[in-house]
């Protein structure tokens, strides 16, 4: 367990796992590191990945600033690259759910080179109109009938299950400053969202977001929509199988260099140092330099040869010379994944079919 510090607030992180590809667990709205080991995650994934977890700000045991200009995307998402960067780690897989949907689609825009893709869910990753009006409706009863009742009243409708334990005093006073705060979250500006890396958006059959996140996927160019057949989001969390599973196909197919339209990921190279300055210039914009020696640039030096291709293969640091992410066609399947009970023979009892019509674009088919 330890802190670090980020824009000077500081953000408690632990890590679980001693080999393996890096796989960064973001908790939702009002939850905390915790959640993963109570759920069981940590205990699914712990033997195959590296997994950073961490307390984003006005959570857990991180600082809680009482102002909303701390509760920027772009705060969200350096405070995820503080974290890796005092950890030496060049690149992860993001997993995040809630509002973490969000600080997870930012972090892999602003710093491509630092991730490999990730899993978002439960909400769109789009701060839309419609879905800051659920959070100005979550602020609004919060105000009329306190955290606790508004709380307690959401459970036990099967929402906020993410909520694994009793928030403290502290926590409470700022749940109202952060959901101010995600009223000015923006989406991207580009028509068409590219991202380097594939992403995975998860939502339950039973869940009523499921336009959302469908208008969300058909935005992105390189993303899949998993739709969990007989559940809704908030249970299948819960749950661990279904989203552990699917992330264990989705870090193979990353690994392999797999494309959802059955073609290769081609690597590209950056000069020398391109890739560190890069995010260190974004993190720092506006503000003095505060490039600094880590872990990752004193291991990068020694590495070479095979122990490269290892490490790239884990996400672990290597030579700034070496890729910068990756880089594909402007694809755009959409693969739908209804998972259900398995059946007698140990496959989903739905099957995954993805149809491209003559001009290229996705056709819903789903055989049942």
């Amino acid at each position: 367990m330890a802190i670090v510090v980020s824009n000077k607030k500081r953000i408690f992180y632990t890590i679980e796992g001693e080999r393996g590809p890096f796989v960064l667990l973001h908790h939702g709205l009002f939850g905390s590191h915790q959640d993963w080991y109570d759920w069981g995650y940590v205990d699914a994934l712990s033997n195959d990945y590296r997994l950073i977890l961490i307390d984003a700000r006005g959570h857990g045991r991180s600082d809680k600033p009482d102002n909303v200009e701390a509760f920027t995307l772009d705060e969200m998402a350096n405070d995820v690259l503080a974290v890796m960067d005092a950890l030496g780690v060049r690149n992860i897989q993001f997993f995040g759910h809630s509002f973490a949907s969000a600080i997870g689609l930012h972090f892999i825009l602003r710093y491509p080179e630092r991730s490999r893709g990730g899993m978002l869910g439960g909400e769109t990753p789009l701060p839309t109109g419609e879905q800051k009006a659920v959070w100005k409706k979550l602020a609004e009863d919060i105000e009329n009938e306190g955290f606790s009742v508004c709380l307690s009243e959401r459970r036990s409708k099967g929402l906020l299950l993410g909520v694994t334990r009793d928030v403290t005093e502290e926590e409470e006073t700022v749940a109202p400053i952060i959901l101010e705060a995600m009223q000015s979250w923006e989406e991207p500006e580009q028509e068409t969202i590219r991202t380097d890396a594939p992403l995975t958006l998860f939502i339950g059959a039973l869940d009523s977001t499921i336009p959302q996140l469908k208008a969300a996927r058909s935005k992105m160019s390189r993303s899949r929509l998993f739709i969990m057949a007989e559940t809704t989001f908030q249970d299948a969390l819960v749950g661990v199988d279904l989203l552990v599973q699917e992330m264990n196909s989705t870090m193979r197919s990353a690994k392999s260099g797999e494309r959802e339209d059955g073609g290769r990921e081609r690597k590209r190279r950056e000069p020398d140092g391109k890739r560190n300055q890069d995010s260190r210039s974004r993190r720092n914009s506006g503000g003095k330099d505060e490039s600094r020696n880590t872990k990752a640039n004193d291991e990068a030096q020694e590495s070479t040869g095979s122990e490269v291709e290892a490490e790239i293969d884990s996400g672990a640091i290597v030579p700034q010379s070496e890729m910068n992410g990756t880089v594909s066609e402007s694809v755009n399947v959409e693969t739908e994944i209804k998972r259900g009970k398995e059946d007698s023979n140990g496959k989903g009892a739905h099957e995954i079919q993805t149809k491209v019509d003559e001009e290229g674009k996705p056709e819903d088919t789903v055989e049942e």
